[in-house]
């Protein structure tokens, strides 16, 4: 269901900011195939605020690994 609603496919990984927050790479499995053959960047960054998720860092290629600064930022 997420996937269809907010692109939100395949979490490859996650970095936590706080009670419930936390930021996720993302890319599209349907489109992986595309992504490793043709290069084509499907992938993208997010963030989840507690009650909803939405899309900060879009058509990115393979994202793969966050981390959050000190700051948390």
């Amino acid at each position: 269901m997420l996937c269809a609603i907010f692109e939100i496919c395949s979490l490859n990984d996650l970095v936590v900011v706080g009670d419930d927050k936390f930021y996720f790479t993302n890319y599209k499995l349907y489109c992986l195939f595309m992504e490793m053959m043709f290069r084509v960047p499907f992938g993208s960054i997010g963030y989840y605020n507690g009650s909803s998720a939405k899309l900060m860092e879009d058509y990115l290629l393979f994202p793969n690994g966050i981390e959050v600064s000190k700051d948390k930022k």
